[in-house]
């Protein structure tokens, strides 16, 4: 069903497949940008959708243009049943390198490569099908690591392949090799309800408010590249704000729609 306003009062939703109780919003960069879409608008739509147990996928338009392979995959992923299946118990798990690790995820992942101490991979026949990575607390997560603390970073197939038990497998390893007190990660409410970290025993602590990029040149790019501070270092006036500078620029925000936060406490090693 294309175009509908009755399942949300009104409020239109791109594409909906009753049978399969999901949604797509396609999001236009410049019509959701804060000039057109307050911060609070993706995630409320989000609410709306869940209320009615329907879950919504926000697909933005420059990941379509620029990364089309992942985004159909993620949509094929939840809609239909034709993905190459594998069992983790014929894969093995390897600590790989950092090339291997920064091209996998850049081909399928839809936040690319992230710098991590811990990167595993799950191999079959010599083929890498699956990748997760691990390292400390990211301070730009609002949080410091303590006893032993680690963050999964990444969690990431190969198109087209689903390795049945993978990250169950690796999450075993990683925390029978590693010894952690706590893994914290994130999931994008854009994209994922972080059914699979459910299912390996990480328990939901909070939502996150939504997070915002800036739109230069038809890319959303992270808010972490122009804080105040390297604006600053960059030559802008001072007295201004972030906002200020990159409004001056031509340059506006958009909202996400925030993360849902999740926890695996670990308690003894017979539990794995």
């Amino acid at each position: 069903i294309e175009n509908d306003r009755s399942i949300l009062n009104g409020k239109e939703l791109d594409i909906y497949l009753p049978d399969k109780k999901i949604a797509i919003e396609f999001n236009g960069l410049y019509w959701h940008n804060e000039l057109y879409k307050d911060k609070n608008y993706h995630i409320d739509k989000y609410n709306q959708c869940l209320k009615k147990g329907i879950q919504l996928i926000q697909i933005w338009e420059d990941d379509w243009n620029n990364k089309n392979e992942i985004v159909k995959n993620i949509i094929k992923s939840k809609i239909c049943d034709t993905f190459i299946k594998i069992g983790a118990r014929k894969c093995i798990i390897k600590e790989i390198s950092h090339n291997d690790c920064y091209d996998f995820l850049n081909k399928y992942h839809l936040q690319g490569n992230i710098n991590s101490s811990v990167r595993l991979g799950l191999y079959y026949n010599d083929e890498l099908l699956e990748v997760a990575t691990f390292g400390k607390l990211r301070k730009i997560m609002n949080s410091k690591s303590t006893n032993n603390e680690y963050e999964l970073y990444r969690l990431c197939s190969k198109n087209g392949y689903t390795v049945i038990g993978g990250f169950s497998k690796m999450l075993s390893y990683f925390i029978k090799k590693y010894n952690p007190s706590n893994i914290i990660t994130y999931a994008s409410l854009d994209i994922s309800s972080g059914d699979v970290y459910n299912k390996c025993g990480f328990k939901e602590i909070s939502v996150t408010k939504p997070g915002y990029f800036w739109i230069i040149n038809n890319v959303k790019q992270n808010r972490f590249n122009y804080t105040k501070q390297k604006l600053i270092s960059m030559g802008f006036d001072s007295s201004l704000s972030e906002d200020e500078i990159m409004h001056s620029l031509g340059y506006y925000k958009l909202y996400d729609s925030g993360n849902k936060k999740f926890i695996l406490t670990i308690k003894k090693r017979e539990n794995f």
